[in-house]
């Protein structure tokens, strides 16, 4: 039987070849026996917080020929 745990489902944007593209990934939050949900809520915000300033893409994932 698994645990059940927190997670968060968010669209982030990904470098492919074609292009950028949307992706839906998921973010584990936390195991619900060991983290309370006001712990989860403030982890969805740390994650979510780069994402929606748009800051999400790293270094690895944009093309040599671009940089």
């Amino acid at each position: 039987m698994s645990r059940p745990f927190y997670y968060l489902l968010a669209t982030v944007e990904v470098v492919t070849a074609e292009g950028l593209k949307r992706e839906r990934q998921s973010f584990p939050l936390g195991f619900c026996d060991e983290i309370t949900m006001r712990q989860a809520k403030a982890r969805k915000e740390q994650i979510l917080a780069p994402i929606n300033a748009g800051n999400f893409l790293i270094q690895s994932q944009i093309p040599f020929r671009e940089c």
